[in-house]
């Protein structure tokens, strides 16, 4: 093919490309999705009380994830099956961190309440 012959064919390509982005096309590039937690935040009422967090990541074919945060205020186990248990130990907040193996994460707030004491009579 002659090289002027080129020539038409790649400047209506380079032009089409630039009509798609100025004509609200996005064309960046996606970012995958690290884990989604469901509850985004829990509370407790007092310590030995257990929750569940559901767990999921779509970008995964695993579920492989650590979790981390909040030593000493509430005991994780790890995520089977998709759900995370969650056990409350002593009074505090703190924020939970589920980390996936491409090492995206999202967090869960967590409270637990002090006890409550109520005067003797």
């Amino acid at each position: 093919m002659p090289r002027h012959a080129l020539r038409w064919l790649v400047f209506p390509l380079l032009a089409a490309l630039a009509a798609c982005s100025a004509n609200g096309v996005d064309t960046t590039p996606l970012t995958p999705l690290g884990p989604a937690v469901s509850p985004a935040s829990l509370t407790f009422t007092a310590a030995g009380q257990t929750q569940a967090i559901a767990v999921s990541d779509p970008g995964l074919l695993r579920d492989v994830y650590t979790v981390s945060g909040c030593e000493g205020i509430i005991t994780a186990g790890a995520v089977t099956n998709g759900s995370l248990t969650v056990t409350s130990v002593s009074a505090g907040s703190c924020t939970l961190t589920v980390s996936d193996t491409l090492s995206r994460s999202t967090t869960v707030s967590v409270g637990v309440m002090p006890p409550v004491h109520y005067p003797s009579i």
